[in-house]
């Protein structure tokens, strides 16, 4: 279970706060947070679960942060990030599950990435 929580305010602005022991906070720290902290501004939608999150801005780039130990990042590699990191533009909706990540572009087309042990990435 998630222990960490990620909202968007009506302002765009991204707050986390919780655990953080895989930098699924985003603040670019491991340090817990028992108060929402910011992490940035001009965010739309915000999919998170245990070890790491994912986040649409409103120009419809897509930013992934935390654990990606099975490519759940979506950004081809295993390195995990502190910090929000660019994954690509032109995204429209996005889920987060346990160890991998949807995203939809505008176009209709599908990313999914991380562990498919169970075929979670349609493939």
């Amino acid at each position: 279970a998630n222990r960490h929580t990620l909202a968007v305010k009506a302002d765009t602005s991204l707050w986390a706060w919780g655990n953080s022991d895989f930098g699924q906070l985003g603040t670019g720290s491991l340090q817990s947070a028992f108060s929402p902290m910011l992490v940035g501004t001009g965010f739309a939608h915000v999919a998170t679960n245990v070890t790491h999150t994912m986040a649409l801005k409103t120009d419809g780039s897509l930013w992934a942060w935390g654990d990606n130990s099975y490519g759940q990042l979506g950004d081809g590699g295993t390195s995990s990030s502190l910090s929000p990191k660019l994954i690509g533009t032109g995204f429209a909706q996005i889920a987060v599950g346990a160890w991998h990540s949807l995203a939809i572009r505008a176009d209709g087309s599908l990313l999914a990435a991380g562990l498919n042990r169970y075929g979670q990435l349609g493939a």
